[in-house]
């Protein structure tokens, strides 16, 4: 290791890797901030309702499974980021 390296455990040799694990960091506590208080639980909780909780009749058509398929995945990364957690998929 160079420079500071030995300083800070957590650091690695590659700078840009480095920079790129702050900007993740940064971006959970946004999230965190963004919703993860009391008003953040009531807009979650709104986006759970209309996603999650919600049921397609047996005659929805395709678009329709894709189109809320989709919107529940985001739900739940936007769930997942705003408790700090790191995203599994890139």
């Amino acid at each position: 290791m160079t420079g500071w390296h030995w300083f800070n455990p957590q650091m690695s040799d590659d700078p840009a890797a480095d920079d790129a694990a702050n900007v993740d960091q940064m971006r959970r506590k946004i999230w965190q901030r963004c919703l993860g208080g009391a008003d953040g639980a009531v807009v979650l909780g709104d986006l759970r309702a209309m996603t999650l909780d919600r049921v397609l009749g047996p005659d929805a058509g395709d678009r329709a499974l894709w189109m809320l398929e989709g919107q529940r995945a985001l739900v739940l990364q936007m769930r997942q980021m705003a408790q700090g957690s790191e995203r599994k998929n890139r």
